[in-house]
């Protein structure tokens, strides 16, 4: 069955399916209506900016191939740092940031969303490497230690960020573009 019968059930077939995809797809779904605020935490700090960063040594690129040599590689574990968010004084994130990929030596990244009550609200955020993990060496050159604190207006159904200016380096508390 390989004639014009067939392929005259294969358009209707298709047209068919078409008609209910678009019908289906202008169905109203039921959702979370906009009643809370969303507060998103979002950045990056790399392994040198974490205090910790051996750079592998002349030899050592040597052996590798011309491809492969990175003389601003970091060489082993990102510290692990603890991330704390407080609103209006309740504390809503209590966590430990480790470095990513299997060794824990990739960049750390820190990207959290807290649904918020809406209103007027006083926001604290603290970045700091963890207590456990620090060492005599690091007074040499002391480990990022990163802190916001913010009164804010939020509004049902809208974002709030905290994020790391690239410029100073610091958490700043600012509402994304429209």
């Amino acid at each position: 069955m390989t004639g014009w019968p067939a392929r005259a059930g294969a358009v209707v077939v298709t047209l068919a399916g078409a008609a209910a995809l678009a019908a289906l797809s202008a169905w109203p779904m039921p959702g979370d209506p906009a009643v809370h605020a969303l507060l998103r935490l979002d950045w990056r700090l790399r392994g040198e900016e974490a205090g910790d960063c051996l750079r592998p040594r002349q030899e050592d690129l040597e052996r590798l191939p011309v491809h492969m040599r990175n003389p601003d590689a970091c060489l082993g574990a990102v510290p692990p740092y603890h991330l704390r968010l407080w609103v209006d004084d309740a504390l809503v994130v209590d966590d430990v940031v480790r470095g990513g990929g299997a060794r824990e030596d990739r960049p750390l990244t820190v990207y959290r969303a807290v649904r918020v009550t809406p209103g007027a609200r006083r926001i604290r955020a603290e970045f700091v490497r963890d207590a456990e993990t620090l060492t005599d060496d690091d007074d040499a050159k002391p480990p990022v230690a990163l802190h916001v604190e913010s009164e804010a207006t939020l509004e049902p159904g809208r974002v709030l960020l905290i994020v790391r200016r690239q410029d100073t380096g610091t958490l700043e508390v600012r509402s994304p573009l429209p």
